[in-house]
């Protein structure tokens, strides 16, 4: 939680898609043991509710933002954990 409140809303700039940015954080409280945050609404459909109808354009949509993601200077970035130790995969 803490990586995505410091670290969204900078490389929302640097990327050619939306990505959600924090808008708000809570504490833990009542019975929810964890904290949580409140995301900037990104309009859009979900490509799990109806088939892609532009495959290509799809992909090359995605083949931008990730270029542009590896391409964001990761010095002073956050660096991995063990809670996600596991990202950092190359897509598929």
């Amino acid at each position: 939680m803490d990586k995505e409140q410091r670290w969204l809303s900078r490389l929302a700039p640097l990327l050619p898609l939306a990505v959600p940015v924090p808008l708000g954080r809570g504490r833990p409280d009542q019975g929810y043991p964890w904290t949580w945050s409140v995301y900037r609404w990104l309009d859009g459909e979900s490509l799990l509710a109806e088939p892609v109808t532009d495959p290509p354009h799809l992909a090359v949509e995605l083949g931008r933002f990730i270029t542009a993601l590896r391409a964001v200077n990761p010095v002073g970035g956050p660096p991995p954990g063990t809670h996600n130790f596991f990202r950092g995969a190359p897509p598929g």
